[in-house]
Order: structure tokens, then sequence, then C-alpha cells
């Protein structure tokens, strides 16, 4: 019996920390103003997920000139998102209640808050190199693309363009079950030592 208890508080402990922690995710065009939005502008945003601080990322160079202007959310009753007090020195946004990311009403989101940077032009935005983060509340890595959904506007694109992009479900990296099946490997072969000893 006891052992049973052991076994399921390892595997409620491990299956929590599961949703929590995430490799770079990426995120799905939603518009292709660029024409080649899907191979030349998705691959260089991305977001991650670790406890309850989410990062979302311009991984362009610092010199393209792209910045992240806006940025959605959409979310169920009960989760909140802020701006986390600690940013990149430069990267200086204010949360509203607008759509500042231009989700197209196709999508059908309920817009709850929008987060637009500070100045005029690119100054301030998230450019290439840098990151805003924000603290999530009651919100893990199941939720995103669901229950939590963001979306980001991207300008100063070649030629002028610029692009939204809507974040994706994140998968969990095949290390993370890998650890998870060590650990319960571990955990039964203490299990099995003990119940010897005491027999």
């Amino acid at each position: 019996m006891k052992l049973t208890k052991y076994l399921a508080v390892a595997v409620t402990v491990i299956a929590a920390s599961l949703p929590s922690v995430s490799s770079a995710a990426s995120f799905s065009c939603i518009s292709n103003n660029t024409g080649s939005c899907a191979t030349t502008v998705s691959p260089l945003m991305s977001w991650t997920l670790v406890g309850t601080q989410l990062s979302i990322f311009n991984n362009d160079s610092p010199t393209s000139g792209s910045f992240i202007s806006g940025i959605t959310f959409d979310y169920s009753t009960g989760m909140d998102v802020a701006l986390n007090a600690s940013q990149v020195a430069g990267v200086s946004y204010t949360m509203t209640s607008n759509d500042e990311a231009g989700i197209p009403n196709s999508l059908h989101w309920s817009v709850d808050e929008g987060a637009i940077h500070n100045k005029s032009g690119n100054k301030n935005a998230i450019q290439g190199g840098e990151k805003i983060v924000f603290t999530l509340s009651n919100v893990n890595l199941s939720n995103i693309g669901n229950s939590f959904k963001f979306g980001i506007h991207v300008q100063g694109l070649p030629q002028g363009e610029s692009e939204k992009l809507v974040a994706v479900t994140a998968v969990p990296e095949p290390e993370t079950y890998a650890m998870m099946l060590a650990g319960l490997g571990l955990i039964g072969t203490i299990a099995r030592r003990r119940k010897a000893k005491s027999a």
C-alpha cells in the first residue's frame, strides 16, 4: 500500500511539472504579406513558457529592422497575464484592452488584453535579438493555443511589409519524457530494494 502511494505521488509530481516547461516553441502565420511568411518570418519568432514566465523572442538579426509592435491575448476566465517587472533594456510596453496584434475577426478571438510598445516607429519595441517577458496566472503549457492564445504583429520587414502570427502549442521535448521515465525507473528500483530488504 505504501509503495502504491509513493508511486502515485511521484507520477503526479512529474506529470504536473511537464506542462510547465517548454523549449523554444513557434508561431504560425495568419497573414502572408511577404509571400513567404512561413519560411522567412515565422522561424525567426519564438516563445517559451517556464513556470509562470512567458517569454516572446524576436530571433532576427539586430540590424534587420524587424520588430514586434503589438501582442494580443485571448484567455479563459480565471487566467491572467501581466508584464514582468524586469525587461530587456530598451524594451518598453504598456498593457491595454485592445487587439494590438490585429488578429483577424475570422479567428473569432475574444480579446482580453494587448501589449503595445511605448514609442512611435520601432523604438522600445522587441527588435532583433530581444525578448519580452510576461507573468501568467493559472496557465500551463497545455493551455497554449486552446484556452490561452496569443498573437504578435511583426513590422519592419523587407519592402515595409508586416506579418501577423499566432502561437502554436509546444510539444514537450523527448528529453523531458526521458527524464520522466528515468525518474519512474529509479522509484521502481528503490521500491523493489525496500521490498526485498523487508522480506
